[in-house]
């Protein structure tokens, strides 16, 4: 699938597990994205050398800036959860769509 920032922004709102699927990052390499430390933010995935996808919560979700210090957030609970912001990074392009994403992670 080619990854457009129209594709991004269609993806808002809809639940993270629907969106790893449809963006084929189901077997990626993963972690959590949390800032400041130990307070969730979304995960990021590697899909490809040089890609990173990251998508994080939405505002309105229970796990949007839940601190957890050992950082093992739920991630089942994770993919239930909507979507409010994606950030897509690849050697070709840059896209930042949607208001979760912290400003100081913005480009």
């Amino acid at each position: 699938m080619e990854v457009t920032e129209a594709v991004l922004e269609g993806c808002l709102g809809q639940k993270v597990g629907d969106v790893v699927q449809r963006l084929g990052l189901t077997e990626c390499r993963w972690g959590w994205a949390d800032e400041p430390p130990c307070v969730l933010r979304g995960a990021f995935y590697r899909p490809a050398d040089g890609v990173r996808v990251t998508l994080y919560v939405a505002t309105d979700e229970v796990l949007f800036r839940q601190f957890n210090v050992r950082r093992d957030w739920d991630y089942d609970a994770f993919l239930k959860c909507q979507i409010g912001g994606i950030q897509y990074r690849s050697g070709v392009a840059c896209f930042d769509v949607g208001s979760a994403i912290p400003w100081q992670w913005r480009s």
